[in-house]
């Protein structure tokens, strides 16, 4: 037996009745104050004296990015090395 093609159950998105420009540009004003990514650069900079301390006191770039990620906050061992001693350099 064949299905009806609309049987209520489709994951297509639902359109509005009625076009909504005005919630849909807020919805967009929302999602620009909240950024998808966050630069490894700007991670390192506002973290750098708590990464600077935990690097003393001996964790790992391994372990402070698990921290990072832990909160959603996603950066690279390797870009987190890199951005730490970059900016390290410059407070010497």
């Amino acid at each position: 037996m064949a299905q009806s093609k609309n049987n209520g159950s489709s994951n297509e998105p639902k359109e509005p009745k009625e076009p909504d420009l005005n919630g849909a540009l807020e919805d967009l004003k929302k999602l620009a104050e909240k950024p998808k990514k966050i630069a490894p650069e700007e991670v390192v900079r506002q973290g750098f004296d708590q990464i600077e301390t935990a690097i003393k006191q001996g964790y790992s770039y391994t372990d402070i990015r698990k921290v990072f990620s832990n909160r959603g906050v996603q950066i690279s061992i390797k870009d987190l090395k890199e951005q730490y001693e970059a900016i390290a350099k410059t407070k010497e």
